[in-house]
């Protein structure tokens, strides 16, 4: 549902959690079976929740790389839980990640099979310049680069309509290892995964490029 750094295709485990209310039922949970759904090439799955009618359930679905980056905890929040002391790489693609939750899921409302659609729930933060190429004819090799900022370290995926759903607003810094640029046209420096509110927000962004010596340029 965001503009794309990259396909998604990394993203290759699905994990579901089902709550009544805000208890976690892990027998119908992946937390509690240890099973995991594996997506396809085309990040699809399809599998069977044996929900009963007579309730309603909050359901989370959360894909990711599996790699240790996010949690989920109490009554289905989702923490970045891998920030290296308030570090992290940019360029990571294996910070990717989908998710799609239901509030009062009522399984008597659904005929056969239902279909749900994951979304990134990231702002994505890209860098670019449009005059690398100069400073590179000037002797200058750009690395060492970082971004600085503010980031939200939690979400709510069941949170109201008119209530807010990120929070843990936490320093960071958003380091490109080796040279820049790494695109190949030279203009794309770094791109980063943040969680983002389901509104809009602003956010103050300090770039600094250092050159191959460690000065800053």
């Amino acid at each position: 549902g965001t503009r794309a750094y990259g396909d998604g295709s990394q993203v290759k485990t699905l994990r579901y959690y089902v709550y009544d209310g805000e208890t976690l039922l892990e027998h119908l949970s992946t937390e509690g079976t240890d099973e995991e759904v594996t997506l396809d090439d085309e990040g699809k799955a399809s599998f069977s929740l044996p929900l009963l009618k007579g309730m309603t359930y909050n359901i989370l679905f959360w894909a990711d790389r599996d790699e240790g980056h996010y949690s989920v905890g109490d009554k289905g929040i989702i923490t970045v839980v891998n920030t290296d002391g308030h570090k992290i790489v940019a360029n990571d693609e294996s910070r990717d990640a989908f998710f799609a939750a239901f509030t009062g899921f009522d399984p008597t409302k659904v005929t056969g099979t239902q279909s749900v659609t994951l979304t990134r729930p990231f702002a994505q933060l890209n860098a670019f310049a449009t005059d690398v190429a100069d400073v590179a004819k000037s002797g200058v090799t750009l690395n060492k680069s970082t971004i600085s900022t503010k980031i939200y370290t939690t979400l709510n995926p069941f949170a109201a309509e008119d209530a807010e759903d990120v929070g843990g607003l936490t320093d960071v810094i958003m380091f490109v290892e080796g040279e820049n640029p790494k695109s190949a046209d030279g203009q794309h420096l770094s791109m980063n995964y943040l969680l983002a509110p389901k509104g809009r927000c602003v956010a103050n962004v300090t770039f600094t490029f250092n050159n191959a010596e460690g000065k800053t340029i």
